[in-house]
């Protein structure tokens, strides 16, 4: 597995676990207070969102609210879920082919990952963000089917990835490679030259220009 050989920490997305039980909504009943559960958890995430607009949070100020909101009332939500999601699968109540086993299943084999974001305020609930950023090269995957070399794949993944983060950061991706490769020819940390990193730095570019 990928993230067994790096520092990386997997984080699962919540909108796929929801859409196991909504799929299966109408199968099982139980379903249904899974997904009034998991709704929960998103009616908390968008008020954060909502006060976030209201009183003018920094980032920092957002993701430290976020992770106290998170530890106060999202973590025992998502134990609630866990273990009734426990409960249902050890009482044998449905068959191995039974829909909503499937939708436990999932659910159970993913928990440790599902709760990252309860330690991290900077984590999103789920990752339709990433799903949203991608779809443009989902859709043209068979145009880039022999990209050259594995190298060369791995170069455009770098790029793709660099240029949805500067969209999603709201800065011009021409400014940012500009900036980004002149910092590496005179030697600066590729740490301090990240979309990120240099988020206020490009913005006051783009102004002035």
């Amino acid at each position: 597995c990928f993230f067994e050989n790096t520092k990386v920490i997997e984080a699962r997305c919540w909108s796929n676990a929801r859409r196991k039980f909504f799929d299966v909504k109408e199968k099982a009943v139980h379903a249904k207070w899974f997904l009034e559960r998991i709704g929960k958890l998103y009616k908390i995430e968008e008020k954060l969102k909502e006060e976030r607009v209201e009183f003018k949070w920094s980032e920092e100020e957002f993701y430290k609210k976020r992770l106290e909101k998170r530890q106060e009332s999202s973590k025992a939500i998502v134990i609630e879920i866990e273990e009734e999601s426990i409960r249902l699968k050890n009482s044998g109540q449905f068959t191995p082919q039974h829909p909503m086993s499937g939708a436990l299943n999932y659910a159970f084999n993913q928990y440790p990952k599902l709760k990252v974001f309860l330690e991290n305020g900077q984590l999103p609930l789920d990752n339709n963000l990433t799903e949203q950023s991608i779809k443009s090269l989902v859709i043209g995957r068979k145009n880039f089917l022999f990209v050259g070399s594995e190298e060369g794949g791995r170069w455009g993944a770098d790029c793709y990835t660099l240029t949805e983060s500067c969209r999603i950061l709201g800065i011009d991706p021409r400014e940012y490679f500009q900036r980004a490769s002149s910092g590496l020819h005179n030697g600066e940390d590729p740490k301090k030259l990240t979309p990120y990193a240099l988020k206020a730095e490009i913005s006051a570019i783009s102004k002035n220009h």
